[in-house]
């Protein structure tokens, strides 16, 4: 063993005896799962390992991902091969012209125009992402697929996703959405070798290093966070001999996906072990101990609920707030789909041109700006807060397990509000 792989894991296994305290993905790494002995700290700095070209229809995609680049309503209708992503491309943009109304979707145009990306790699145009309307979730998904692929496509791929190699094809660890992008390349420009795409083959998955990647692009819905939640802690108690059940003997062709990661939302039953929290926070990217408890209370939605707000990307307090005024999970799950229909104070209107081909109308509408009020009114110290958080008591004494939960998040949020005011005192 050379002199430095000795330091190396001499420094780390120092490292152990130290409190966790996982302010970074390495550190947070190995307070989670103790794996320094399994491999050195050069698995961690992926910037140096080497990105081969891989066909992308050698790579199997991770089903259990915490974000869905496809919606429900597409990705039911998908059988998993990657063999059959062509026509799961066609139903796609069929679905997203049926959303709107129209005959006929294109992605072409879309496809040829410039991109603008940032120093991080990420897109900032605003030409796609304008034509996306909060409440048509099969089109705007299809359309950051798009200016993705149109970003790519002008750039290159500024970050290589990561696969693990198995039985002579590759599992998807990270990078479902840069993977997509290239079929979607591939299928529009075939001959332009669209059809691999720089990867980094790593050893084994490591959900740690989803999580991390994830936090970097800081672009996790509210239930995605929920998956994200879930997945870090199953692993937890996977390392300490838990069993789960698999994501396929749960979750069939069409069915919700919440089931699988709902086996840990009970948290009496799989509590945060002793000295984890801290860990989790880090890798969820969170400050208060207390948002883990209100991430994991998601777990407990209705399966149509959780559908809706994961492809309308409704925001956590949103969600939050239909679980407080809902008496059952049908009129949870109606406010729920309400409140994604609201949508934002603009709605961008698509309508349909000579060859029925889509283009963009911007309309002001006519529906008050809600999210903003709601969040203000609902801040801990506000009448409407004490209001809810008094029929949150109601209802959680009737045995709501949902409104259980509710109420010891909003009485953890009210007690962090005093003691900050007595801090200032």
């Amino acid at each position: 063993m050379s002199d430095k792989r000795t330091r190396d894991r001499s420094h780390l296994t120092a490292a152990r005896s130290e409190p966790i305290r996982a302010q970074t993905p390495m550190e947070a790494d190995r307070a989670m799962y103790g794996r320094e002995l399994e491999y050195d700290t050069h698995d961690f700095d992926l910037g140096r390992r080497d990105a081969e070209p891989t066909s992308i229809f050698a790579i199997v995609p991770d089903r259990t991902q915490p974000r869905r680049a496809m919606p429900n309503d597409v990705r039911t209708r998908w059988d998993g091969e990657t063999s059959t992503l062509p026509e799961l491309f066609g139903t796609w943009m069929q679905l997203a012209a049926e959303e709107r109304g129209a005959e006929y979707f294109s992605v072409d145009s879309l496809l040829e125009g410039a991109v603008e990306i940032d120093e991080n790699g990420e897109s900032v145009s605003e030409s796609i992402a304008a034509l996306a309307s909060s409440n048509h979730p099969i089109e705007a998904s299809l359309l950051h697929l798009t200016e993705l692929a149109a970003s790519i496509r002008q750039h290159g791929l500024i970050n290589p996703i990561t696969v693990v190699h198995r039985n002579g094809s590759y599992f998807l660890e990270t990078g479902e959405r840069r993977w997509l992008a290239h079929h979607l390349l591939h299928l529009h420009y075939p001959n332009d070798g669209w059809d691999k795409i720089p990867a980094q083959v790593v050893g084994h998955v490591d959900v740690m290093r989803q999580a991390s990647e994830n936090n970097v692009r800081n672009d996790l819905n509210a239930i995605s966070k929920a998956r994200q939640f879930a997945i870090l802690l199953m692993e937890l108690y996977r390392r300490s001999g838990t069993d789960f059940e698999p994501f396929d003997a749960l979750v069939g062709q069409g069915d919700s996906d919440r089931s699988y990661y709902a086996q840990v939302a009970d948290g009496e039953q799989f509590r945060i072990p002793r000295g984890a929290g801290e860990t989790l926070l880090s890798a969820m990217g969170l400050k208060d101990a207390g948002r883990l408890r209100q991430i994991r209370n998601l777990l407990r939605l209705p399966d149509r609920a959780w559908i809706i707000a994961d492809d309308y990307n409704l925001s956590e307090n949103r969600i939050r707030q239909a679980i407080t005024e809902a008496s059952s999970d049908e009129e949870l799950t109606e406010l729920v789909f309400q409140l994604a229909q609201e949508g934002d104070d603009t709605v961008n209107a698509l309508t349909v041109s000579g060859n029925d081909t889509v283009t963009a109308v911007t309309v002001s509408s006519s529906k008050p700006a809600k999210s903003a009020v709601t969040q203000q009114e609902l801040a801990p110290g506000s009448k409407s807060y004490f209001s809810q958080l008094t029929r949150t008591l109601i209802k959680a004494g009737r045995g709501n397990e949902v409104a259980k939960d509710q109420a010891r998040q909003m009485i953890d949020e009210t007690r962090r509000w005093l003691d900050e005011w007595e801090r200032r005192l």
